[in-house]
């Protein structure tokens, strides 16, 4: 049994955002990493979860071949899966994101990757939810700042 923190990453995102790789990689230092995430992408969809259909999940690969699950569901849905246990540790923290854009002000109560947060926080997993903004340089160039 290892002593590492599992950790789990989702995000509102979908399976195709560009930030998701840069995180897995560099949580990879910190514990035993797991990803679930939506196929698509799920902004403002807030709590949203599957009810009245089947939901389901592949396996999949990040661009870097780290093995990862998707699931037609929502982010919440993918927090469920994991603390309900469709993994074999259910996840020591889970980390939604790196958003898309900053969820600020009124947003914040329609932003997927604050309510995976929420979601994880009700089955007692300590959660950390990131996200990127784009800022212009003084040279014009484009960077992102990510807060918390």
């Amino acid at each position: 049994m290892s002593d590492r923190r599992h950790i789990l990453i989702t995000n509102d995102d979908g399976i195709d955002a560009d930030a998701l790789l840069p995180l897995s990689e560099a949580l990879e230092a910190l514990g035993d990493v797991d990803v679930i995430v939506p196929e698509r992408n799920w902004s403002g969809a807030s709590h949203s979860i599957t009810l009245f259909r089947p939901l389901r999940v592949r396996s999949t690969k990040l661009r870097n071949g780290h093995a990862a699950f998707m699931t037609d569901g929502s982010p919440t849905d993918c927090v469920r899966l994991a603390v309900l246990g469709f993994l074999k540790h259910r996840p020591d923290i889970v980390v939604s994101g790196i958003n898309r854009g900053a969820n600020m002000g009124d947003d914040i109560t329609y932003s997927r990757s604050a309510r995976s947060v929420a979601t994880s926080t009700t089955a007692h997993r300590q959660a950390l939810r990131r996200y990127s903004r784009a800022t212009s340089s003084p040279a014009g160039s484009r960077r992102t700042r990510c807060s918390t």
